[in-house]
């Protein structure tokens, strides 16, 4: 085995190693033995009191795993766990469209709840960015600073879309006289603490949002049962008309074996007639050898 502490010392410097440690306590570091390959290893706990080696103790404690994924993989209901699927998120931007207005004030609202509630509300990222939004460091311009006042909306398609709408709801509405007094007793509100009887825009949105969902909801299990009306009214139909293609196979089954019936009657009747008129004829022959008589049309 090499010592790789004298490898090392050759290798590097004893200033590089350790600037502030005496040299005589870097002699004494490195008298360690140096590491053993086998300690690198997995150590697996062995069976006590067996004759097994490691790996077949390995193969013995991972086959039950092997069976049971393989019986997995022949069962037709089982479904691999699909990978978890990230839906892909869009930025959208709401630039102020009336700067002489409080754009910032009236989407932050009073302490930034505003802004919180509609992230909240609307599971996306909003941020305040453009000309004004954010205190410049010195020489340092982030991008998108250098735009108009405007909101950055980060999210999934839905949820950009209910936050742009929120945005526009939010601003236009509280540009109004009434709501933008209450607007005002709203950041009143929220400064003191009082519980004041306000009327929130959002939260008519928030009901409106959650009877949209119901609705929607109830005509999914609406469809999901006239689907499965359909489709028992089909297999209804089916076994109706399997019935009837089998009654009228068995009709068609009766008139046959009753033709084939009589049409056997129609041979054995034949067939006797033949016969009685066979035994007929040899009677009249023989009384015709000792008589020489015959009757008429037995000639």
């Amino acid at each position: 085995m090499t010592d790789y502490s004298e490898v090392i010392k050759q290798k590097l410097p004893i200033c590089e190693l350790h600037p502030f440690v005496p040299p005589t306590i870097i002699n004494t570091i490195y008298t360690a033995p140096p590491p053993n390959s086998l300690n690198l290893t997995l150590k697996l706990k062995k069976p006590l009191n067996s004759a097994l080696t490691l790996s077949q103790a390995w193969t013995k404690s991972l086959r039950p795993l092997a069976h049971s994924s393989i019986a997995n993989l022949k069962n037709t209901s089982f479904q691999v766990p699909l990978v978890p699927h990230k839906p892909q998120q869009y930025t959208s931007l709401v630039f102020a469209p009336d700067l002489n207005k409080n754009f910032q004030g009236t989407i932050l609202g009073p302490r930034g709840q505003n802004l919180m509630q509609m992230q909240k509300f609307s599971q996306t990222q909003m941020n305040l960015r453009g000309q004004g939004s954010q205190r410049m460091q010195s020489g340092i311009v982030n991008p998108g600073d250098d735009l108009k006042l405007h909101v950055q909306i980060k999210g999934c398609a839905l949820n950009s879309v209910i936050a742009l709408k929120m945005v526009y709801d939010v601003y236009y509405n509280c540009m109004q006289p009434d709501a933008l007094n209450r607007y005002k007793q709203i950041q009143l509100q929220q400064l003191s603490g009082k519980k004041i009887q306000v009327q929130q825009p959002w939260i008519n949105m928030e009901k409106d949002h959650a009877t949209m969902i119901q609705k929607t909801l109830q005509h999914q299990k609406n469809e999901l049962k006239a689907h499965a009306k359909g489709v028992q009214f089909y297999e209804a139909c089916l076994q109706k008309a399997k019935i009837q293609q089998n009654g009228n196979t068995e009709k068609e089954e009766t008139k046959e074996q009753l033709n084939t019936k009589e049409e056997a009657k129609i041979e054995q009747n034949q067939i006797q007639e033949q016969k009685i008129t066979q035994q007929i004829k040899n009677d009249y022959t023989e009384l015709s050898e000792e008589e020489d008589l015959l009757p008429p049309g037995m000639e």
